[in-house]
Protein backbone atom coordinates (compact mmCIF):
# COMPACT_ATOMS: atom_id res chain seq x y z
CA UNK A 1 0.00 0.00 0.00
CA UNK A 2 1.34 3.48 -0.32
CA UNK A 3 2.03 5.50 1.92
CA UNK A 4 0.29 8.50 0.82
CA UNK A 5 -2.84 7.37 0.47
CA UNK A 6 -2.92 6.88 4.40
CA UNK A 7 -1.92 9.19 7.07
CA UNK A 8 0.35 7.66 9.08
CA UNK A 9 3.46 9.54 10.62
CA UNK A 10 6.72 9.22 8.29
CA UNK A 11 9.40 6.87 9.71
CA UNK A 12 12.20 7.57 7.20
CA UNK A 13 12.93 7.88 3.70
CA UNK A 14 14.74 5.77 1.26
CA UNK A 15 17.85 7.58 -0.90
CA UNK A 16 18.60 6.19 -4.23
CA UNK A 17 21.38 8.28 -6.41
CA UNK A 18 23.10 7.48 -10.25
CA UNK A 19 25.77 8.46 -12.69
CA UNK A 20 25.23 7.00 -16.04
CA UNK A 21 24.77 3.38 -15.31
CA UNK A 22 26.01 3.02 -11.37
CA UNK A 23 23.08 3.12 -9.40
CA UNK A 24 23.24 3.11 -5.43
CA UNK A 25 20.66 2.13 -2.87
CA UNK A 26 17.86 2.30 -2.08
CA UNK A 27 19.98 3.49 1.34
CA UNK A 28 17.16 3.72 3.89
CA UNK A 29 17.32 6.10 7.07
CA UNK A 30 15.43 8.51 9.23
CA UNK A 31 17.63 11.35 9.33
CA UNK A 32 16.36 14.03 7.17
CA UNK A 33 19.71 14.48 5.29
CA UNK A 34 22.13 12.79 3.76
CA UNK A 35 25.81 12.72 2.66
CA UNK A 36 26.49 10.96 -0.31
CA UNK A 37 30.49 10.40 -0.48
CA UNK A 38 33.37 8.94 -2.70
CA UNK A 39 31.27 10.38 -6.06
CA UNK A 40 33.16 11.25 -9.35
CA UNK A 41 33.96 14.98 -9.35
CA UNK A 42 32.76 17.11 -11.59
CA UNK A 43 30.39 14.79 -12.30
CA UNK A 44 26.14 15.11 -12.00
CA UNK A 45 24.01 12.42 -10.55
CA UNK A 46 20.18 11.93 -10.28
CA UNK A 47 19.03 11.33 -6.44
CA UNK A 48 15.55 9.91 -5.72
CA UNK A 49 13.86 10.38 -2.49
CA UNK A 50 10.69 8.52 -1.15
CA UNK A 51 8.88 9.13 1.92
CA UNK A 52 8.36 5.76 4.30
CA UNK A 53 5.44 4.77 6.64
CA UNK A 54 3.94 2.01 8.25
CA UNK A 55 2.29 1.67 4.83
CA UNK A 56 5.24 1.58 2.55
CA UNK A 57 6.86 3.98 0.38
CA UNK A 58 5.58 7.29 -1.12
CA UNK A 59 6.50 8.09 -4.81
CA UNK A 60 10.40 9.15 -5.22
CA UNK A 61 11.00 12.25 -5.89
CA UNK A 62 13.52 13.27 -8.27
CA UNK A 63 16.62 15.93 -8.54
CA UNK A 64 20.05 16.52 -10.19
CA UNK A 65 22.88 17.63 -8.33
CA UNK A 66 26.23 17.73 -9.17
CA UNK A 67 30.00 17.20 -7.24
CA UNK A 68 31.65 21.25 -7.69
CA UNK A 69 34.76 20.20 -5.83
CA UNK A 70 37.60 17.70 -5.79
CA UNK A 71 36.19 16.04 -2.63
CA UNK A 72 33.50 14.32 -5.08
CA UNK A 73 30.85 14.36 -2.39
CA UNK A 74 27.53 16.05 -2.24
CA UNK A 75 25.30 17.07 0.70
CA UNK A 76 20.97 16.80 0.55
CA UNK A 77 19.66 18.49 3.61
CA UNK A 78 16.16 19.10 4.92
CA UNK A 79 14.41 17.32 2.38
CA UNK A 80 11.16 16.24 4.73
Amino acid sequence: MDCLLQNSPITGYKIRYNETSITTGPITTTDTSFVATSLFPGTSYTFEIAAVNKDGNGPYQQFTASTQSPMGMIILKSFT
